[in-house]
């Protein structure tokens, strides 16, 4: 009875099981209040009779009441279930043969069902202590003990449907929790192939746009020399270098959507055969069979980024890409040496994100990137343990 009082959730919408649960404690309320008037209509004894009545009459008020201020303004509860407990426990003294004492369950087990242990147990006892003497003074013996036991009985009730309703509480809590870590992940997930699609687009466009940039410098320096010949077999070089690049976009595209993979040392001859200074050479040394995909598709984007900022910096200017791979790990060095007298660096292309998109993608491989000068040019090695 004091759980379908509540009537849970009470700050919650008016969903079905609520409407049915309120409608049940009316219904119970009803019926316990037409029983005790039954049972006092067939025993009529005036004086009690009459107090009974009005007693009970008080009783169902004050429980339709404490329904109401739990929903509505739960720190009034107290002021009207205490009083309700009272009245119970008296009602159940006057009306000591019917079902007056019943009244004393609803209050008992509802304050356990929603009040700290302390200030329910304080209530029960005090109820439970009113009834037991106020009883023995008015009757001149002790109640039923069955009566004591079913009022223990709906408060540890009480209890138990305290304990149900919080683990409800904290299912919830913890399904919303989860729902919200799920959100951050693809947030996370989300943000995190953003980054890769810029790096592989900054990749691939870099690269391409620094290679068309030395060889239209180169044309135009051509042509102010009035070798128009020589110009047009760089225009046709530039030409070469601009199909190359859609063919790589496409690659890229193809490895962001299915992972496309991509033989390392191949890769990096085709990068030194088509570099646009034509400066580049490759050494590569151990058994590169073993090198994961992740690892050489890294590999391979460092050394392509790592030519075209020699490219940019330093053009004419002689290159060594070195792969050694060893039991423990392979490693990439990517060295330019001076740019040749008279050689100005190209203007800044990009934003300077190179050497952290390097270094993003040695990071979920637990590898390490150095960069800085080197015989009066620029190295930058990769790092990939075993």
């Amino acid at each position: 009875m004091y759980s379908t009082w509540l009537g849970r959730p009470e700050d919650g919408p008016p969903t079905w099981d609520v409407v049915v649960r309120r409608a049940i404690s009316a219904v119970v309320l009803v019926g316990l209040g037409a029983a005790t008037v039954a049972t006092e209509v067939r025993h009529w004894s005036p004086p009690r009779s009459a107090v009974a009545l009005v007693i009970m009459t008080l009783v169902v008020a004050a429980m339709f009441l404490a329904g109401i201020a739990w929903r509505r303004a739960p720190r009034l509860a107290p002021w009207v279930v205490v009083p309700a407990a009272a009245l119970a426990a008296l009602l159940g003294i006057v009306e000591p043969h019917g079902t007056g004492v019943v009244f004393v369950f609803l209050p008992i087990g509802a304050s356990a069902n929603r009040w700290p242990l302390r200030t329910s147990a304080t209530l029960a006892l005090g109820s439970v202590a009113l009834y037991w003497f106020g009883y023995l003074l008015v009757w001149h013996e002790w109640p039923q003990w069955y009566l004591v036991a079913a009022l223990v009985g709906a408060y540890l009730g009480g209890l138990l449907d305290r304990a149900y309703h919080e683990r409800v509480r904290a299912n919830a809590e913890l399904l919303e929790q989860t729902q919200r870590a799920r959100t951050a992940e693809a947030r996370s997930a989300a943000l995190a192939e953003r980054s890769r699609i810029a790096r592989e687009i900054h990749d691939v466009l870099a690269h391409s746009l620094a290679a068309l940039a030395v060889q239209l410098e180169a044309a135009d320096a051509l042509l102010s020399d009035g070798r128009a010949d020589q110009a047009r077999d760089v225009v046709r070089t530039s030409r070469r270098l601009a199909r190359d690049g859609l063919a790589e976009t496409k690659q890229a595209v193809l490895a962001l959507r299915e992972g496309g993979t991509v033989p390392l040392p191949e890769a990096l001859s085709g990068l030194v055969r088509n570099d646009a200074g034509g400066t580049a050479t490759l050494h590569v040394s151990g058994d590169t069979t073993a090198l994961g995909h992740d690892a050489g598709f890294a590999l391979y984007r460092i050394a392509q980024e790592a030519l075209t900022n020699a490219g940019k910096h330093a053009p004419g200017a002689p290159v060594t890409v070195d792969l050694r791979c060893t039991p423990t790990g392979v490693t990439l060095d990517v060295t330019n040496g001076p740019p040749p007298d008279g050689r100005a660096a190209l203007a800044d292309t990009g934003g300077g994100y190179g050497l952290t998109g390097m270094r993003e993608r040695l990071e979920p491989l637990g590898g390490e990137l150095t960069a800085g000068p080197a015989g009066g040019g620029w190295r930058v090695t990769a790092k990939i343990s075993s």
